[in-house]
């Protein structure tokens, strides 16, 4: 009589899926994070100069500073849009967005995402980081 023993080592599909799964879960709570807090700094008190559009005040960001809301609608154009199962982007959608934030001839830019990002990414990487121990085990 003869006995056959089959062995599956190969945990790796399953590792991927999981892997993938864990990951993307990351990178969308980490878009949305940039998001948030892009909106939350251009809310916050400004430095620049103040101007009045009849009863209403406004402060205006100094250069250098994320953008001032003042209609809102710079900040409600920004949306984080899922690409792939590991890519997101996070943008802003009105005509005035990219003058804003590389400057022009006569506005200094007003960054925003880009310093967020750069403060979560860290985080982000460490999140990821985590979850490939915690799949491979």
């Amino acid at each position: 009589m003869t006995s056959q023993i089959v062995l599956k080592l190969n945990r790796i599909p399953k590792i991927r899926a999981e892997l993938v799964s864990a990951v993307s879960v990351i990178i969308e709570r980490g878009a949305y994070a940039i998001e948030r807090r892009t909106k939350e700094n251009m809310a916050r008190p400004k430095s620049g100069r103040q101007y009045r559009r009849g009863s209403v005040v406004h402060v205006a960001s100094a250069p250098g500073e994320s953008p001032a809301i003042d209609t809102g609608t710079l900040a409600s154009s920004i949306r984080t849009t899922r690409l792939s199962a590991l890519r997101y982007a996070v943008q802003a959608s009105t005509i005035y967005a990219r003058m804003l934030y590389e400057g022009t001839t006569r506005i200094a830019p007003r960054p925003y995402l880009e310093p967020e990002a750069r403060e979560l990414v860290p985080h982000i990487r460490d999140e990821i980081a985590r979850a490939v121990r915690r799949t491979a085990r």
